[in-house]
């Protein structure tokens, strides 16, 4: 069975559960990041937080695990939504700062 066939069970959903963790150590911290968002979102160091992840591009383009993939962009698309949002979240903002560090 193809990873994202449709069944009666899961749908369109993959059919194995999603990573809980990761384990390469390389990615543990964008996982420590999410663990408890809400108060790492109202810290006021979180963008700091973000800009000291490490660089994993290496580890993207190397990576053949398809669900550790999937986790991935998911998480980085969460934490992307977060910088993004962030301000507009504690009310500081009335507009989304989408500026994303590289």
């Amino acid at each position: 069975m193809r990873p994202f066939s449709s069944i009666k069970v899961n749908g369109f959903l993959p059919c194995v559960p999603p990573l809980a963790r990761y384990d390469n150590p390389r990615y543990r911290a964008i996982d420590d990041l999410l663990r408890d968002l809400p108060q790492s979102l109202s810290a006021p160091d979180f963008r700091d937080r973000v800009c000291s992840l490490p660089d994993i591009s290496q580890e993207l383009m190397a990576e053949s695990h398809w669900p550790t993939l999937h986790a991935l962009f998911r998480d980085l698309t969460i934490l992307t939504s977060c910088w993004c949002l962030r301000d507009v979240y504690m009310d500081k903002a009335t507009t989304a700062n989408c500026r994303v560090p590289k």
